[in-house]
């Protein structure tokens, strides 16, 4: 794993991490599952086509208009961006039980 800004690695600390493969996003992300709650990780290069902070604008635009996970974190350290969200309770879009 990459090593993450300061403030990120404190956020994340105790979390049990799991690479989440499904979906198109040229970011790795991450399920890191903690006692209390669940959280999402995204890491992906600065120079990607879409990038991270576009999607911590729409959530945040998004905020009390719909249903929207909560950005704890959002960064830059000019090589990578990183989102960190909160956990939304229910099923993915993509699971077999809507099959």
């Amino acid at each position: 794993m990459k090593e993450l800004p300061p403030s990120l690695a404190s956020s994340v600390a105790g979390y049990y991490w799991e690479h989440i493969t499904v979906g198109h996003s040229e970011a790795m992300t991450f399920l890191l599952k903690g006692k209390e709650d669940n959280l999402y990780l995204k890491i992906q290069p600065k120079d990607s086509i879409e990038n991270l902070y576009d999607e911590k604008e729409k959530i945040a635009w998004l905020r009390g208009k719909l249903f929207v996970p909560e950005v704890l974190y959002y960064g830059n350290n000019g090589v990578n961006e990183y989102l960190l969200v909160s956990e939304l309770k229910g099923f993915n879009a993509s699971d077999k039980s809507h099959e």
